[in-house]
């Protein structure tokens, strides 16, 4: 049997990006990672944009951002309710955000 690789997985490289330009630290946190907020740390660009780099499989993905330690979906935006089409509530009653990997 043929060990699996990333190519016969299908996997896609996906970069996901947070608008928080006065942040000391953020993380990207979702079920791609079970929701650690130690596990990917995202990288401040010149223009204040936080961007992190996943290679994933073709699926949903659920994610939030940690921004200097507060867990949000949006930064600036309450976390209770967002009426986006790329938002759903989760199970404490926030929103998450999703990504569809094609």
């Amino acid at each position: 049997m043929k060990p699996q690789t990333q190519e016969s997985l299908g996997v896609k490289p996906v970069e996901i990006k947070c608008e928080a330009p006065d942040a000391e630290i953020v993380m990207l946190v979702g079920d791609f990672n079970d929701w650690n907020p130690d596990a990917t740390p995202m990288k401040k660009d010149a223009s204040g944009r936080w961007i992190a780099r996943l290679e994933l499989v073709p699926g949903q993905y659920e994610y939030k951002f940690v921004i200097d330690g507060c867990w949000c979906c949006e930064p600036g935006e309450p976390d209770a309710w967002c009426s986006r089409p790329d938002r759903v509530r989760n199970s404490h009653g926030t929103m998450n955000r999703v990504i569809s990997v094609k």
